[in-house]
């Protein structure tokens, strides 16, 4: 499925997903944000802004460690990387609804984004980004 048909599917509100499809789809959001096309990439970020509101914790969790993993462990010649998972990040905190969700945003991101900010070999560019990241 290509990322706008992704986008415009999450779009509308009768899109409904079981478990299965959620953890595809979250696969193929995280591969899209990887895409070397920075509209492909803002795409898929912009997908993470639905996702958000329309999946269960657990695929939200699924997305969230992914995000912070690539945010804190991405080396100086990742910056690409790392900037997508920053905005990633800030689009979901931005869209999640208080409720499970939003729990389990916090609860995944803050210990993730905390050891980027304590790790005394990161790079400036993962504080930065971890300070920003939620």
């Amino acid at each position: 499925m290509a990322t706008s048909d992704l986008l415009n599917e999450l779009s509308k509100e009768t899109f409904k997903a079981d478990a299965d499809m959620e953890h595809r789809i979250c696969q193929i959001t995280l591969k899209q944000l990887d895409d070397t096309s920075g509209d492909i990439s803002g795409l898929a970020v912009k997908c993470l802004g639905l996702l958000v509101k329309k999946f269960t914790a657990k695929s939200v969790e699924e997305l969230v460690q992914v995000l912070c993993k690539k945010l804190v462990t991405a080396s100086a010649k990742q910056e690409t990387a790392r900037d997508t998972a920053s905005m990633g990040l800030k689009t979901m905190t931005t869209a999640v609804p208080s409720g499970e969700a939003a729990a389990t945003l916090a609860t995944v991101a803050t210990p993730a984004l905390l050891s980027g900010l304590v790790d005394p070999n990161a790079l400036t560019e993962v504080r930065e980004n971890a300070c920003g990241g939620v």
